[in-house]
This record gives structure tokens, C-alpha cells and sequence, in this order.
């Protein structure tokens, strides 16, 4: 996925995902479109890309299409296209209003493309009730209209809409092409390989990541010293780490990858420098090492793993980070 989301277009961008751009570029050629695509995969592989590219092709006046240049295309660029339809999540839900008020917008005639899309972020956020309202668009999808729903968890979907729907699979980008693709952003070639091992194919993450690349060294050097904090040094550092749920899920990744490579360097020093995420640390990870064991390294994984999949059900992740920190021993 380009680096610049609003200017990027065309399927040259999408590396990593040659099997996805074949299957698309096929259907293109073929004029075979499906009015239903389901887009799976890892926020940040380029869903929202393709289906920009999708758009454009199919709408360009261009004889090279995309060109980019038609009124068409920098519309679409610009997100300021009449009849490309983006649906977004609400407070993490798409409710059945949503799609009331999309299905009204479809009964009328494209503004001025040839063909209609309607792109769905996040769509397994869709409750039961706004999900059965789009199964009966898709069962009988208005003229030139097309739906592309994006998903990175396409089992949360109703199986009646996945049968509906073509699926394309976008494969978490390989970590020599992240890593490329986040030097620009990175202070160094280190920073950039640590954050495209972490962030494990999602391009997003990695960006992410790379804005938070100041906090790596600090936690490691916190833990250098062993896994047991002051309680006034534990409840200022999860202050620091959680101001948000954004900033929290970016140190909980951070985090993770620390104590794997504490674990690394408490069981053989040696492996680290092979397999070690944070070679830039690997000063303060091998002092981790030598004062944490491998089992306590193993249970703050866990710990963090649990906090995160939490997060997903609204926990408070301020309290959780408190507790692991002030008790890593037990942080349930």
C-alpha cells in the first residue's frame, strides 16, 4: 500500500498481493466483475487501494485506464466522487440505520459513473439486524452498482453474505517489502526492520509503529533492571503508555516483542543476536535477560495477549496495563 493513501491508484501499487491482482485484473479483463467482493485480510495490505483501483478502471474516460488525470479519476482520488459510497463503523458498530439510509441512496441512478460503488470498512462490524438489511441488496443488487466489503475477520461475517460475495484474499505484506516501504518514515534501517517484523504484513501498523518508535528503548530500559517495578515508577509508566486505546494496542505490541526477545536473551544470549526483534536494545535485552527468567518473560506474553484481546471487548486498558505492571507475577 502507498505511503500517501490520497494520491495512491493503481494496482503496481499493491506489492506483496500479486495472487489478489491477478484474480481482479482477470475479472476486469474478462468483464466479469461480481456486484458482491469480499476484500479479506490485515488492515493496511491494501484493500482500500484496490478498491479505489477498482473504481477508477471501470469508470475512467481514459483509453489507458486508470489514468489518474480524467475528471473521473481525481475525483475518486480525492474522495470526492458521488457514487464511490464509503461506509464506516460508528463507536465500532455499523447499525441498521446505515444501511437504510445507503439503501435509499441505491433506489436512485448513479450521479455521473458508469458504475457504482459502495465500499464497506470494517464490515464483520455490521450488527445482525444492518447485516440482513445489505443480504437483501446483495440478493438483488440494484443496476451498475457494486459492493466491496472489507473485512480482516471474514468469519464474523453471515454466511449467507460471504456466499454472496467473491472473496479476495490480500496476504500480510512480506517483511523485506515493509520494511522498504518504512525506511522513508524511519530514523534508521534497525527501526524500520523492527517495526515490519512486528507489525506482521499490516502496513498501517508499521506507520504506527514507527511514530512510536520513542518508547521502545525507554520500556527497555526500564525492564533492565527486572521485571518488578516501584509502584510509583509501574503506575507512571502505564500513565505513559495508555492515554488512548490506540497508544495502548501500539505499546502492547511493543511490549510483546520486548519480552520475546527477553525471553530470547534470558535462554541463550546467542539466539538473540540471530532472532531478536530490537537490535537497537540489545544492550538493555540481554541486562532483561540476566534478571528475568524465561518463564516470567513467558507469562508477561501472556499477559499482554490477554489485555489485548480484552481490549476488543472494551476493557478499560489503562487498569489492565496498571495491573500487569504493579503485579506481573498475576495481572488477572
Amino acid at each position: 500500500m502507498d505511503s500517501d493513501p490520497q494520491t495512491a491508484y493503481g494496482f503496481h501499487h499493491l506489492e506483496g498481493q500479486a495472487p489478489a491482482v491477478r484474480s481482479l485484473e482477470g475479472m476486469l479483463i474478462s468483464g466479469r466483475l461480481p456486484q458482491g467482493l469480499l476484500f479479506s485480510g490485515l488492515p493496511g495490505t491494501g484493500k482500500s487501494l484496490a478498491a479505489r483501483t477498482l473504481m477508477m478502471v471501470e469508470n475512467c474516460t481514459d483509453s489507458e485506464a486508470p489514468c489518474g488525470q480524467c475528471r473521473s479519476c481525481r475525483k475518486i482520488i480525492m474522495d470526492q466522487h458521488p457514487d464511490f459510497i464509503g461506509i464506516q463503523p460508528v463507536n465500532g458498530i455499523i447499525r441498521i440505520e446505515l444501511i437504510r439510509k445507503l439503501i435509499e441512496q441505491l433506489i436512485r441512478k448513479p450521479h455521473e459513473a458508469r458504475k457504482r460503488f459502495v465500499l464497506l470498512t470494517d464490515a464483520q462490524a455490521m450488527n445482525r439486524e444492518a447485516a440482513n438489511a445489505l443480504l437483501k441488496a446483495l440478493e438483488e443488487p440494484p443496476d451498475a452498482t457494486y459492493f466491496i466489503l472489507m473485512t480482516s475477520d471474514p468469519q464474523r461475517l453471515l454466511e449467507t453474505i460471504r456466499s454472496r460475495c467473491q472473496e479476495i484474499r490480500f496476504l500480510p505484506m512480506p517483511v523485506e517489502i515493509l520494511a522498504e516501504k518504512l525506511r522513508p518514515m524511519a530514523p534508521d534501517d534497525a527501526a524500520a526492520l523492527s517495526a515490519a517484523k512486528l507489525a506482521c504484513g499490516n502496513f498501517l501498523l508499521g506507520q504506527a509503529l514507527i511514530r512510536e518508535n520513542h518508547k521502545r528503548k525507554i520500556i527497555a530500559r526500564t525492564f533492565s533492571r527486572g521485571i518488578y517495578l516501584e509502584p510509583s515508577k509501574a503506575l507512571a509508566l502505564s500513565e505513559w503508555l495508555t492515554p488512548d486505546k490506540p497508544s495502548a494496542e501500539i505499546s502492547l505490541i511493543i511490549m510483546e516483542g520486548l519480552f520475546r526477545d527477553i525471553c530470547l536473551a534470558a535462554t541463550n544470549p546467542d539466539v538473540l543476536c540471530i532472532h531478536g526483534f530490537f537490535d537497537d536494545c540489545r544492550q538493555e535485552i540481554t541486562e532483561a535477560g540476566e534478571k528475568i527468567l524465561p518463564e516470567q518473560a513467558m507469562n508477561m506474553i501472556q499477559h499482554i495477549r490477554d489485555i489485548r484481546h480484552r481490549m476488543d471487548q472494551n476493557i478499560l486498558p489503562r487498569l489492565a496495563m496498571d495491573a500487569m505492571l504493579m503485579n506481573p507475577d498475576n495481572a488477572a
